[in-house]
C-alpha cells in the first residue's frame, strides 16, 4: 500500500478514526521538537560550564556601544533643509509619471 492508498483510506474513516491520526500525528511532532529542544538544552549547559571560569564579556559589550554611538549621526546632526537634488529629482520623474 502506498501514502495515496493511506491517505485515501483515512479519508474514508469515520471522524473518530481520522481524529486518532491526527492526534498520533500531534504527538509524533511534538516528541521529535521536544527531543531536538532537550538535546539543544544540554548543549547549551554543557557550553556554560566550560565558560565559567572565563570573564564575562562586557568591556567588549561597552566597546561596541560606543562605537556604534560614533558610528550613528545625532539628530541634531541631520540637516534640517532636504537635498534641494533630491527635489528636483522628485518634480522630474512626477513629470514624466503625468506624461
Amino acid at each position: 500500500m502506498n501514502i495515496s492508498e493511506k491517505i485515501e483510506q483515512i479519508r474514508l474513516a469515520p471522524t473518530s478514526v481520522r481524529l486518532r491520526y491526527v492526534w498520533g500525528g500531534v504527538i509524533v511532532s511534538m516528541l521529535f521538537i521536544f527531543t531536538i529542544w532537550l538535546f539543544s538544552m544540554s548543549l547549551l549547559f554543557k557550553g556554560n560550564k566550560n565558560s565559567l571560569n572565563e570573564a564575562p564579556s562586557i568591556p567588549s559589550i561597552k566597546e561596541q556601544f560606543s562605537t556604534i554611538k560614533e558610528q550613528v549621526p545625532s539628530i541634531n546632526n541631520l540637516e534640517s533643509k532636504p537635498d534641494s537634488s533630491n527635489k528636483k529629482n522628485e518634480a522630474e520623474s512626477i513629470q514624466s509619471i503625468a506624461q
